[in-house]
């Protein structure tokens, strides 16, 4: 059954104005954008269509033994206060209220992620392929979209995660033709904005940001329609969690910190990353950062006893970050290049990769 008005015209393209914020917001960013939905917007389908196996979706549980012998790992090493305090914080604390906060909270925070962690159900790597007339590229396609409009707004990247998380599991569940691609998008990051940040962007912003395409009704219809098949379960943990975290208790340069988020958002454009818990790819992106910034022992021993991974556990992960760094100039999507080429995050999309080989650190 048809859960949406059907229209004749295909989805504009998105042009540079349609990016810009309302009156009720201000930002300072003159990044030039693109029309980076134009080549997913030539269909007829008009519906959202019955849903798909739910085995796409599947828990931690699912993936490889080793995996789930780390996560006991884990759960054995954040649950021993012994343990705790002689490898998650160090001796002097800085006089930040953040500090504080790390002080007596940081290892009921990282209790508190591994366990959700195994306990969420992540979407499996080649759900893309129960879907008729969506591809992984338009997934891109629509990811760095969205990458753009949140930094646009100035939208925390636990948003842009968490939209992405929604998309993904939608799709488990629901096959989407290409024409309300974009609004599930839109409808995403809307939800995900009303649970991550103070101020939400309601839906008559979305309509002008997707060019009207969509009329406000359409974009909260699918916004309910995407609760439901959520089941409201709307906080799974990400990798931007993880990485924070660990940057935090063990008090990594900022440098490290961006370099580590850069890593880490490349990593949504490609599908490939998508069989990775979120604990893997951020310990991986702070491994391979600190050894793109010539940190002496990259995996210092206190993050390998923390995380539950050994190198050889990250290193196909770190193998295709780095591939994924090295990439990322000549990309046709470059939103992600972009914001990381601001001084807000250090310019870190400017370090020139450097070549992997882990025998010299």
């Amino acid at each position: 059954m048809d859960v949406f008005y059907k229209r004749d015209e295909a989805i504009p393209a998105i042009k540079q104005e349609n990016l810009k914020p309302s009156k009720t917001y201000k930002t300072q960013c003159e990044n030039q954008r693109r029309a980076p939905l134009q080549c997913i917007t030539n269909g007829n389908g008009v519906k959202i269509s019955k849903e798909l196996n739910a085995n796409s979706c599947v828990s931690s549980a699912d993936y490889s033994g080793v995996v789930n012998k780390n996560v006991d790992k884990c759960l054995q090493l954040v649950n021993d206060e012994a343990t705790l305090k002689k490898y998650y914080f160090k001796e002097k604390v800085e006089n930040s209220e953040d500090a504080v906060i790390l002080q007596e909270y940081g290892k009921d925070i990282w209790r508190y992620l591994f366990k959700q962690e195994i306990n969420c159900f992540w979407p499996k790597p080649n759900y893309m392929l129960k879907q008729k007339q969506l591809t992984y590229e338009m997934r891109s396609i629509l990811i760095d979209w969205l990458v753009a409009v949140a930094h646009e707004y100035e939208i925390q990247e636990q948003t842009i995660y968490l939209s992405v998380n929604y998309i993904d599991r939608f799709l488990c569940t629901m096959s989407v033709v290409r024409e309300k691609f974009q609004l599930l998008g839109a409808a995403a990051m809307m939800l995900a904005i009303k649970v991550e940040e103070v101020v939400a962007l309601d839906a008559q912003e979305w309509v002008q940001l997707t060019g009207q395409a969509y009329n406000s009704r359409q974009i909260v219809r699918m916004e309910q329609l995407l609760l439901n098949v959520l089941k409201f379960d709307l906080n799974p943990p990400t990798v931007i969690n993880y990485v924070q975290l660990i940057c935090a208790l063990f008090g990594l340069d900022k440098q490290t910190l961006y370099l580590a988020m850069f890593l880490l958002e490349l990593t949504l454009l490609e599908e490939d990353f998508l069989e990775h818990l979120p604990s893997k790819l951020a310990v991986s992106s702070v491994v391979l950062a600190r050894y793109m910034l010539n940190k002496r022992n990259p995996y210092f021993l206190k993050l390998e006893l923390s995380c539950g991974y050994n190198f050889h556990q990250l290193k196909p992960v770190i193998v295709k970050q780095h591939r994924a760094f090295e990439d990322s100039p000549t990309k046709q999507l470059q939103s992600i290049q972009n914001k990381y080429k601001t001084d807000k995050y250090g310019c870190v999309a400017n370090i020139t990769p450097l070549h992997l080989n882990f025998e010299d650190k």
